[in-house]
Parts: C-alpha cells; structure tokens; sequence
C-alpha cells in the first residue's frame, strides 16, 4: 500500500512540474517552436487567456522575456505584462520596464517606462514610453547618457525620438544637453548610436569665435553604407572670412589595406582678403595615402616588397589649418610628398623614390627643387669567401628636376671593402676599409647659364682606413658598467675631379647670396649642401662611450664623445667636439645635455640640456637648445670675433620650452610655455585646467601661439591669443567652444 501511494506522489509531481514549466508552446507550420511560456503559478481563463506568475518567462524565437505577471491571450497573440519585466536577445539584456503591451502577429508593442543600455558602450536610453513596431520604436520624453543611472553626470533630454535596433541609432528632437541640472546647448535635432561602431548620421559639430574670422561652425556628416568604406563631409562657415568644406574617404580593400583620401576647399570673402592682403582667395587642397606590404611576394620565394604614398597638395598652408577649429601650429612650411616602392630578398635591396617638395611660404614653386625620380640598388653587408672580410655595394640613381632653372642628374656609385679581426683574447678587433666612390652629375636645362663650363661633374676617388677597437664590461655589486673606444685613421688613396662649376665641393670661399643669379652662383648655392665624396684629406676619428646600469636595467648614466681631426688642414685641424651626457641621479629624474665645441672659433656652436621628471602625479619636462651658425663672410660686426667681420657668429637658434602638469585629483593642471631669446618674445604658451569623471570631461584652454599665413607679398605671422572650453562626453564625443581675441600681425 504504501508503494502504491509514494507511485502516485510521484506521478502527481512529475504532471505538476510539467505542466508548471511547459505550459504553453507553439509552433509554426514546420513544427518549429515559436513560442513558449514558462512560469511558477499558471491560471487559464476560458482556455483562451492564460495568466503566469512567479518567475514567468516568455519566449518567442531569439527573444525571451521575465516578468512578474504575464497575460496571455492564445486566440489573438496579445500579451500584457506587469513588474520587473527585462527583454533579453542574443543573451544580453536589451531593455527593461514596468509595463508592457505586446502584439506577437503584429510585431507591435507598447512599453511604459522604456530603458535600454548598450553592453559594450555603457550607453542607456530611457523613456516614458516606447512604441515598437518590428524593430523601430517611436520614443516619448527621451533621455540619453553614458554615465550612472541614477545620477547622470551629462544627460540629453528630449521632447521625442526613435531608435532603430539594427542600426543602434537614436534620433532625438528638440535635444538639450545638460551637465548635471545646467542646459549648456539646445539642437533642433541630432543623431546618437549606442554602439562604438561606424554609424552613418551627423556627428557632433565643432564651433569656435574669433576676432579675425568671426564665429566658426563646422557640421561633420558621417557616410558609412558598407563596412570597406566610409566617408565625412565636413562643410563649415566662417562668418568673417568666408564659407568651405572638405571631404574625407576611406576605403579598405580585400587584403585589408586602407586607402585614405582629403580633398577640400575655402572661399575667402572679398572684404577679408583685402584687409589682410590674402594672397589666395580661394583655398585648396588634397591628401592621399596609402601603405601596402607583399604585392608580389606570392610570385617569389624570399622576395618582400612594400608600396608607401603619402601625396599632399595645396595652395596654400590655410589649407591645413582650416579643417578643424584648432587652428594648429604648423612649423614645416615645405609640406612633402612621397611615393615609394621597394623589394628585397636575401641581402638584395632595390627602391624606387619620388619626393615633391612645396614651399608655401615662397612667392612661387617654380624654384623648389623635386626628386623624380630615385632609382637605388643595394647590396647588403655580407661576407666574403675569405675569412674577417665583408663588403657592401650602393648605386644611385637620381633626377632632379624643377619647373624653372636649370635641373641635374646625379649618379653614384660606392663599393666598401672591410676587414676585421678580434685580437687580445675578443678585448680589442682591429680593422682596415677601402672604400671605392664614383659620381656624375650632368646639368640640363642650362639656358640660364650662360658662361658654363661644361654640363658634366665627374668624380672618383678610394679612400683607405684602418681601426682599433675595444669594448669592456664588467658587474659591480648593483651595477653593470660597460666602456667602449674606437680610433679610425682615414686617407685619400684615389682622388679624380672633372668639375669646372664647383658642383661637388667648394674649392674656394665664394661669397653668393641669394640675390645673386650669376651661373656661378646659381650653381654654388643650388649644391650647397652637396658633399658626396667622403674623404678629402686624412683624418682621424676618435669616439668613446660609457654606460651605467643598475637594477633591472636601468640606464643610470652614460657618456659619449666624438672628436674628428683634420690631420693637414692647419685651419680647421680639429672640428667640433660633440659631448653627450644622460644621468638619472635619483629615481624619476633624467637629465640629458649635448654639447658640440667649435676649437676654431673657441666656442661654443651647439648645445642643449633636458630635464625630465614624474613624480607621483607630477610630470615636467625643461629643454633649453642653443644653435650658432660661423659664418666668414657675415658682416654684422656686433657679433664678430674680432670685429673685423671676418668671422662672425650668428646665433640661429635660442629657446627655453618648459612643460608640466599635476593631477589634484579633483582637477588635473597642464602649463606648456616657449620663450625666444634671440627676440626677447614669449614664442607661445598655453595653459590647460581639465577634470575627468568616469563618462565625462571638461577642459579649459588658455593660449598664445604665433602664426604664419600668406600674403601677395610673402608670408608673415600674427599672434593669436584664445580661450578654448572643450566637454568630453564618454563614450559619445567631444566638442569645444572657443573664442579668439584680437589677433595681432608681427
């Protein structure tokens, strides 16, 4: 008896549990499950309506739903659901509400309140209610944020809104953006995603004021219609100064390589040139690059090739500048353009160069010499036959070319010979080089030059050497010590020289300036900076280098020293001494100086010092660089030796730039400030007070920076004081409010 009765206890649960647990699934014509409502505590009304408490799950394909009360209609496919009720997809929980309506034949339904967060970005979504239909939801008394729920540091508020599931985009109108309880901007409409991915939609616009070009509104649009490219519009208005834009594109292609191009313009208002003596009413411009690796590597075993473009065109340097409200500091006025393809394999190298060079501050271009194009081979450092002998080999190929002036071609051609042997037990090698080099540069265009001795410069020449080197160590109880000396005696073996216009070196001091367009100094000034023969005379080398290390590898101090002597020049038998010193005295300080002695003119021609330290939240760095340029032929005789203006220094160079920063913690402080003593003048600073909170930062800019723009006349520079407050909104974007103050012209 008492088997039968535990038998139907049993059974009693089982019927129960089941029931409890599976009560309600349907399927489609397939005999796929579309539907399933699982709960605690399931009541029928009618066997039409059922209604699940306690622990109540729905299910319906990807999308599963908890509740405490579900209703359910069987007959018409509504359900009503009440308390806690969280919408899961994919696993992750997609929105939560008190109050829900659904319509499963419909795909149609009510939510009040609405709430949803992004996973990954943070970003959350609140409503009084939503109205879905398929994946579309239509929005009422929005609120949008990254930051805590419950106390939101920047929240936007808006009248209404939709959001878009597949897209992750929120539109809202009548948008305010609050930080805590304070509206800092109003917006007629604007797009957000909740997810870190490109979205197509207006990003968010930058704007600025400034006293020379009036307020400043730019309005990026962002195009990404497929995942291999994207594009940004970006059109923007200077109210002052005149109205432009510029697009960007990206593209990627099936192997993953990114393509990048900037094309834009900038209309100058007539007012605007006139005042200031604009040179270019209409600015232009365009940017391309591109990198790639192993295009033809497929086709060969060990071959590796690569491609490199970086192209930048434009009329002027506004160009640049004018893309963002920044107003960057743009120090290169020559901007470069490179294309350049190179292949290797074993110890085999060849590349392919070509630079365009553009000076934006010269009157013309006409002038700029250009590299089109370099053709190289080389031949790698790599052993003979015969034991401690390597040799290596260089061949270049070069035309230079420009649009006005006479152009060259320049070939050479190197050959070095080495020989080296460990002597002492490895404590010293010895070595001797012999290096072959051959050159010839040919003029051409040389209509100008009408006194030229010739279109062609020859040259070649072997020069000999021989070394001894030594490099110990050795392990002290906390630190690692290692020195290193080297002496190198160089000579002339073979000199040849065909080069009646003095293209590859100076053979006397011939004083040129630049106004000058005589062919002899066209010529001297145009290969001023040419030396490709690398020996003329003996000489002799000496380099010694020391370094300090304590635990764990860390650099305590080193010291370098190089000195070149001129064995048979009586005037410049030594030239300058280059002394380098870095020493860490204490932890989280570093010091580095360099130093370069001029022994002819008993000073001193270079020198720098720079300290750097970080210590708890502080971080400073101090550089001072001084840089003079002797120059025989200068004739202010303030600044001569003597005072007979024979030789004279000119001090090209001579700055202090001190940066530091300090996080209080309940705000972070950033000083950065350029002094030149050469004009007495305060070359830029700025100062920035910022504060990061988790979703959100605020920053406020204070700076003087000096800059150039061109005019009909050349270029000239303004000094430009501004005030720049910029809001960081986490993960969403950044934005920032400036004002420029009278800007003053140099």
């Amino acid at each position: 008896m008492q088997k039968i009765l535990f038998f139907l206890i049993c059974i009693i649960f089982v019927i129960d549990f089941v029931f409890a647990q599976s009560a309600i699934q349907e399927f489609d014509r397939e005999n796929n499950k579309i539907f399933e409502l699982y709960a605690d505590n399931l009541d029928s009304i009618d066997y039409k309506i059922a209604i699940a408490t306690g622990n109540a799950v729905m299910i319906s394909q990807d999308v599963y739903i908890l509740a405490d009360y579900i209703k359910y209609n069987t007959q018409t496919r509504e359900a009503e659901l009440n308390g806690n009720i969280k919408f899961y997809r994919s696993g992750n929980l997609y929105f939560s509400t008190q109050k829900a309506s659904i319509k499963f034949d419909e795909n149609y339904a009510i939510v009040e309140p609405f709430y949803m967060q992004d996973s990954t970005s943070g970003i959350w979504i609140s409503a009084s209610m939503a109205k879905n239909k398929d994946k579309d939801y239509e929005i009422e008394d929005i609120v949008v944020s990254g930051c805590d729920v419950e106390n939101p540091i920047w929240r936007i508020e808006g009248t209404s809104g939709h959001y878009n599931q597949d897209s992750a985009i929120a539109g809202i109108w009548n948008p305010r953006i609050y930080i805590k309880n304070l509206p800092v901007l109003y917006l007629p409409y604007i797009f957000i995603s909740t997810k870190n991915q490109r979205t197509t939609g207006f990003l968010y616009p930058s704007f600025s004021s400034s006293s020379l070009e009036g307020f400043i509104y730019i309005q990026p649009f962002f195009l990404a219609l497929q995942d291999s490219w994207d594009m940004t519009f970006s059109p923007q208005i200077r109210s002052s100064r005149g109205l432009g834009g510029n697009i960007q594109v990206r593209f990627v292609d099936n192997l993953n390589q990114l393509f990048e191009f900037n094309v834009g313009g900038f209309y100058n208002y007539r007012k605007y040139t006139d005042r200031y003596n604009i040179k270019n009413r209409v600015i232009y411009g365009f940017d391309f690059a591109h990198q790639r690796r192993d295009i033809l590597s497929e086709f060969f075993d060990g071959y590796k090739d690569g491609l490199y473009l970086d192209f930048h065109f434009m009329n002027d340097l506004d160009y640049i500048r004018l893309q963002d409200t920044s107003n960057r500091d743009i120090e290169n006025r020559i901007q470069t353009s490179k294309a350049n393809f190179f292949g290797t394999k074993d110890d085999h190298y060849f590349g392919l160069y070509f630079k365009y060079f553009l000076d934006l501050q010269a009157p013309t271009n006409s002038n700029t010499f250009h590299t089109l194009p370099h053709l190289q081979y080389h031949k790698s450092l790599s052993q003979t036959d015969i034991k401690y002998f390597t040799y290596s080999a260089d061949v270049n190929m070069k035309n230079i070319m420009r649009y006005e002036g006479f152009g060259y071609f320049d070939n050479s051609f190197k050959l070095p010979l080495y020989f080296q042997m460990p002597i002492f037990a490895n404590y010293a090698t010895i070595g001797a080089s012999l290096n072959a080099n051959a050159g010839i540069i040919t003029l051409n265009r040389t209509g100008s030059l009408g006194d030229l001795n010739g279109a062609n410069s020859t040259y070649f020449s072997a020069n000999y050497g021989v070394f001894l080197s030594s490099d110990i160590a050795k392990q002290w109880d906390k630190v690692f010590h290692s020195m290193s000396f080297r002496a190198d005696f160089t000579g002339p073996l073979y000199e040849f020289f065909q080069d009646e216009n003095n293209v590859f070196k100076q053979r006397e001091n011939i004083n040129c300036p630049v106004s000058d367009n005589s062919t002899r100094c066209q010529i001297q000034n145009s290969f001023s900076g040419v030396n490709i023969v690398s020996i003329s005379q003996p000489q002799v080398q000496l380099s010694f280098s020391q370094y300090f290390f304590g635990l764990e590898g860390v650099n305590l101090l080193y010291h370098r020293m190089n000195q070149n002597i001129n064995l048979t020049d009586n005037i410049n038998r030594l030239e300058s001494l280059r002394n380098e010193i870095g020493i860490s005295p204490i932890s989280n300080l570093d010091i580095y100086t360099t130093l370069y002695y001029s022994f002819k003119m008993k000073n001193i021609e270079e020198a720098s010092i720079s300290l750097y330290t970080s210590i708890g939240n502080f971080r400073g760095n101090l550089t001072y660089y001084l840089k003079k340029s002797f120059n025989q032929n200068l004739v202010t005789n303030s600044n001569c030796i003597d005072g007979s203006g024979r030789e004279c220094v000119d001090t090209t160079a001579n700055f202090l730039r001190i940066k530091a920063s300090y996080d209080f913690s309940y705000f972070a402080l950033y000083g950065d400030i350029g002094y030149d003593f050469n004009r007495n003048y305060l070359r830029d600073w700025n100062l920035v007070i910022s504060k990061d909170i988790r979703c959100f930062g605020v920053g406020l800019k204070f700076a003087n920076e000096i800059t150039p723009y061109l005019t009909t006349s050349g270029a000239r520079t303004i000094t430009n004081r501004y005030i720049s407050l910029q809001f960081r909104f986490v993960p969403v974007t950044a934005t920032s409010v400036s004002y420029r103050f009278n800007e003053k012209e140099n």
